[in-house]
C-alpha cells in the first residue's frame, strides 16, 4: 500500500525509527521470515482497490505462501448480485476467509454509509454463509461522518449473526466505538495504527482491551500491527504492543472454513 517516500515521511514525522526491511524491499518472503521470528501465525491480506489490488492477488498470495496468509477479497456491496457471486466463488467455495468493504472511500462509484439498506442483501448473505465482513472504518482518509459509531450499532443489532471487523477501530470515535463493541458481541475492533502512541485517544483502546476479562470488548479486540508503518522489524512491533497492552504473544488465531475464529487479543499481522 505504501511507497517508500510516504513511509519514510511517516516514520520521520512520528519518530518511528527505520522502515522494516521487508517493506523497503517489497519482499513477501522476508515478511514471512519476520512473522515467524515474531511468533505471528497469520497475516491478514485484504485487497485494496486504491492500490490497484485485484482479488486474484489474494488467491495467488495464499497459494504461494500456504499457512501464512488469510486472503480477504474486496467487494462492491452496492452491486449485490455481483458481490454475492464473488463471495461464493472466493469464500464459500474458495479458500478466502472473509471480505472487505470500504465505506466512505471512492472504491465504489458513490460513497456509502454502512447502514445503507442497499447494502443489507450482502450483509444477509454473509451472515447466512458465516463469512466475516472487514470494514475500513476509521482513520484520516474519509469524512468522519462515515465512521460514526451509531452506524455500526445499527448494522450490528440488525444482523446479529454477522461478524464485523472494524479495521482502524472506528477512530477517532474511540470511547464510543468501544461501547458499541461491549454491547454487540459481533463487533470486533482492530485499531492497528490508531492504537499507537501518536494517535489521540489510543489509550482508550488499551483500557477497553484490558477491561474486565469477561467483557465483550476484551473478547472482541484484535491487534493489527500495520507493521509497515511501524519502526523496525515485525517482532519489535509485537514486543512493543505486548508490553503496552498486556497481550500474550503466544496466543494464536485459529481459522475454520468460512470464518475467522480468534482468541482474545490475538496477534494477527494485517498487511496494509
Amino acid at each position: 500500500m505504501y511507497d517508500m517516500p510516504a513511509l519514510e515521511k511517516s516514520h520521520a514525522v512520528r519518530s518511528l525509527g527505520p522502515v522494516s526491511e521487508a517493506a523497503q524491499r517489497r519482499d513477501v518472503s522476508l515478511l514471512v521470515k519476520e512473522m515467524e521470528e515474531a511468533g505471528v501465525r497469520w497475516g491478514v491480506a485484504p485487497v485494496r482497490l486504491p492500490q490497484n489490488g485485484d482479488n486474484g492477488d489474494a488467491l495467488a498470495l495464499m497459494e504461494e505462501y500456504p499457512d501464512h496468509f488469510i486472503g480477504i477479497p474486496w467487494i462492491d456491496p452496492l452491486n449485490p448480485d455481483a458481490a454475492r457471486d464473488e463471495i461464493e466463488r472466493l469464500c464459500v467455495r474458495g479458500p478466502c476467509r472473509g471480505v472487505i468493504m470500504e465505506p466512505g472511500l471512492y472504491t465504489t462509484p458513490v460513497k456509502w454509509f454502512v447502514n445503507n439498506p442497499d447494502v443489507f442483501p450482502v450483509y444477509e448473505y454473509c451472515a447466512r454463509q458465516g463469512v466475516p465482513v472487514l470494514l475500513s472504518f476509521g482513520g484520516r482518509v474519509a469524512d468522519p461522518r462515515y465512521y460514526a459509531p451509531e452506524l455500526i450499532y445499527d448494522v450490528a443489532v440488525k444482523f446479529r449473526d454477522l461478524r464485523l471487523v472494524l479495521c482502524h477501530g472506528g477512530w477517532p470515535y474511540v470511547t464510543a466505538i468501544c461501547k458499541v463493541a461491549m454491547d454487540c458481541p459481533n463487533v470486533i475492533l482492530s485499531p492497528d495504527t490508531w492504537a499507537m502512541d501518536f494517535a489521540p485517544g489510543a489509550a482508550d483502546y488499551m483500557v477497553a482491551a484490558n477491561y474486565a476479562s469477561g467483557s465483550y470488548c476484551f473478547r472482541h479486540f484484535l491487534s493489527g500491527h500495520s507493521a509497515e508503518t511501524c519502526g523496525g522489524k515485525l517482532r519489535q512491533a509485537v514486543a512493543a504492543r505486548s508490553g503496552r497492552q498486556g497481550h500474550v504473544p503466544e496466543r494464536r488465531a485459529s481459522v475454520r472454513a468460512g470464518s475467522l475464529n480468534t482468541l482474545p487479543n490475538t496477534f494477527i499481522h494485517k498487511m496494509e
